[in-house]
């Protein structure tokens, strides 16, 4: 299809040069290779045609059906401008709208979405599930959080159903309001929730298909937000509550949540958690490890931490700096002076990695 339609400029050329080309066999060729970018979905061939076929109106004429399909490259394309001139061409429904909507909403262009939402709800008509989740995504790319949950909040009232790409959204940008203002992680937490009710949750909207099984992203991003709220206890309850779900976690989310059970002195949750990943195959990281390390800090448990700097051999992993320092800052702790000696003559003995710095 690309070499078809680069040869088409040269018929043109033949045409005028030569007017050895009819008109009608010029508009099969054309058509042909319309059909053909149509069906291998190369919809930037397509809106070039088309806009081949609007300056030259006698060449091949634009059915309602070849609009639609202009309509729906413009979509994919993200060409809001074209997308609503073939709306105003081709008639309005719907479907055409929300099409209109979300090229709008791909090129960014929020404020023309808006504009062509409320011509919409003029209409009596509303706006499709797939569109209001671009709307949301969309706005939760660009920073605005906030209308990113307001248009979630909303789809009750408007009449749309949710699925799942909304909840997912919505717990991003959930996520994302935890960051910057705080208090994201229970909204984030509910939602999540409310993704495995057998019922309708108050103040949730409704799900299609309900209960549905969160997506490893959805589970990920709420453990994440309340890890960093420092909800340790939350943050390992919906760890486990992913693996129940069949979905297998990764060492530094391990990572994340051992390091919020860290900080809060929780030593043998932390080490909990190390034994349960490393008991499902999952290979330790030096975070993993330097979690473990500050919940041996927190809890002046120098005995350990010692323990697992001279582990990390069994794990594939070697000291650094870091390690060592960790493990010096818990003997000191502990007031082990002896111990923290020691440590420092192996660093000073031992390879570029592990040399001692000014901290």
């Amino acid at each position: 299809v690309n070499k078809a339609s680069r040869l088409l400029p040269v018929m043109e050329k033949q045409r005028v040069k030569l007017q050895g080309i009819p008109s009608k066999e010029a508009a099969r060729a054309y058509k042909a290779v319309w059909d053909c970018a149509e069906s291998t979905k190369r919809w930037g061939i397509v809106l070039n045609l088309y806009q081949r076929f609007e300056a030259d109106a006698g060449l091949v004429e634009l059915t309602e059906d070849m609009l639609d399909v202009a309509l729906y490259a413009c979509e994919r394309n993200a060409d809001g401008l074209q997308a609503e001139a073939i709306l105003r061409k081709v008639g309005e429904s719907p479907a055409r709208y929300n099409r209109a909507i979300r090229a709008r909403t791909k090129q960014l262009e929020v404020t023309d979405a808006v504009r062509l939402y409320r011509e919409l709800q003029q209409r009596g008509w509303k706006l499709e599930t797939s569109t209001i989740n671009l709307m949301m995504q969309v706005c939760s790319a660009i920073k605005q959080v906030d209308y990113s949950l307001k248009l979630f909040n909303a789809m009750d009232a408007l009449g749309i159903e949710a699925d799942e790409r909304s909840y997912s959204t919505a717990i991003r940008s959930a996520s994302s309001a935890s960051r910057e203002q705080g208090g994201g992680w229970v909204v984030a937490l509910r939602m999540l929730n409310a993704m495995r009710a057998k019922q309708q949750v108050t103040g949730m909207p409704s799900l299609k298909n309900a209960p549905v099984v969160p997506s490893a992203f959805c589970f990920v991003s709420v453990i994440r937000t309340l890890a960093a709220a420092g909800e340790a206890d939350k943050a390992e309850s919906v760890l486990g509550q992913m693996v129940k779900a069949g979905h297998m976690p990764d060492a530094p989310l391990y990572a994340t949540v051992m390091r919020a059970c860290a900080l809060r002195g929780r030593l043998e949750p932390t080490f909990k958690l190390f034994d349960e990943m490393r008991a499902m195959g999952i290979a330790p990281e030096l975070p993993n490890i330097a979690a473990l390390l500050v919940a041996c800090e927190r809890r002046l448990d120098s005995e350990r931490a010692i323990k697992l700097l001279r582990d990390l051999p069994d794990y594939n992993l070697q000291p650094t700096t870091l390690t060592y320092n960790m493990a010096m800052s818990s003997a000191a702790k502990s007031g082990d002076v002896a111990q923290v000696r020691k440590l420092l003559d192996e660093m000073d003995a031992g390879t570029e990695q592990v040399r001692p710095d000014i901290v």
